[in-house]
């Protein structure tokens, strides 16, 4: 707080109390005392403000609305950084570099999705050597499944401690968005297409995970026209280190396919197939016959 009103008028008043009376015994007693008394209010608050200003801290820097003049606050992280307030104004008045180098990225943050319900919980993440924090959790709602196509949303969380959901596209090869400036990745939401029966799920890559519900094992496969063959002992499921064996064990309860007709339109139809078994009575071969360009489905 700027005292110069009060000192001047201070000044004044001493003024027209003594200052200003030259003549003999006109000074009295009373105005001496006033003038006093009005020194010792004038500075009392001064200097149990001095004595007691208010301290506050916090990993962001403080904001002019909040805290009085003379306060002080410590702005924790790589530095500490002393802000005094002043004229209503914080001016940063001493850094103190403590030596600790914080990585870009999430620390502490956890994620999590129930249907279509993504819960963030509190945490911290640093951007630029500082440390972020959020007290309390987030929750978005995830936009619809596509029917035919998957799609990979993105929690991020930025400079200005917000934990912010980015939705992606729908594709045959799904990408997550573009990463927005001064944000760090908190993690992937998986969204798989409606036709798949799966429900969206955590991931930290673009690989989807078959999701696995009781009885209900799906594998989803690219296929191109014409004939499809499987070496069902011996070959492994795309993106994964599976064979259809492993999976599958040796029966095969449905096969789904989806036909591509461009423009994000997918026909659904039920493809021929047959298989050879081995001496010992397991698949060996799966022909999966005119199937056109799309996915299949294997349950």
């Amino acid at each position: 707080m700027n005292y110069n009103q009060q000192i001047s008028a201070y000044k004044t008043l001493a003024n027209i109390l003594v200052g200003s009376k030259n003549t003999v015994n006109s000074i009295e007693p009373s105005d001496v005392a006033d003038l006093g008394l009005e020194l010792a209010d004038l500075l009392l608050p001064i200097l149990n403000k001095i004595n007691d200003f208010n301290i506050t801290g916090g990993v962001t820097p403080p904001q002019n609305e909040v805290g009085g003049d003379l306060d002080m606050y410590i702005q924790g992280g790589a530095q500490l950084i002393f802000w005094r307030k002043r004229n209503g104004a914080w001016t940063n008045e001493a850094e103190v570099d403590l030596g600790i180098q914080i990585v870009d990225g999430n620390i502490s943050l956890q994620s999590s999705v129930k249907d279509s319900l993504v819960t963030v919980s509190a945490g911290n993440w640093g951007i630029n050597n500082v440390i972020y924090t959020k007290a309390v959790q987030t929750q978005f709602n995830l936009n619809d499944a596509d029917q035919n196509y998957n799609r990979i949303d993105t929690i991020y969380a930025n400079e200005n401690g917000n934990v912010f959901l980015v939705n992606g596209i729908a594709n045959s090869n799904p990408l997550p968005g573009a990463k927005p400036n001064n944000s760090v990745l908190v993690t992937y939401i998986y969204v798989p297409s409606s036709a798949s029966g799966n429900p969206p799920y955590i991931s930290d890559s673009n690989t989807p995970v078959i999701e696995v519900t009781g009885n209900d094992i799906k594998t989803n496969i690219t296929v191109p026209d014409g004939n499809k063959i499987i070496n069902w002992q011996t070959d492994l499921i795309p993106n994964t280190q599976v064979t259809y064996l492993s999976k599958h064990g040796n029966s095969i309860a449905n096969i789904q396919g989806h036909y591509d007709a461009g423009g994000g339109s997918m026909t659904p139809y039920s493809p021929n197939y047959s298989y050879t078994l081995n001496n010992d009575g397991n698949i060996n071969v799966l022909t999966l016959t005119e199937v056109f360009a799309g996915t299949i489905t294997i349950i």
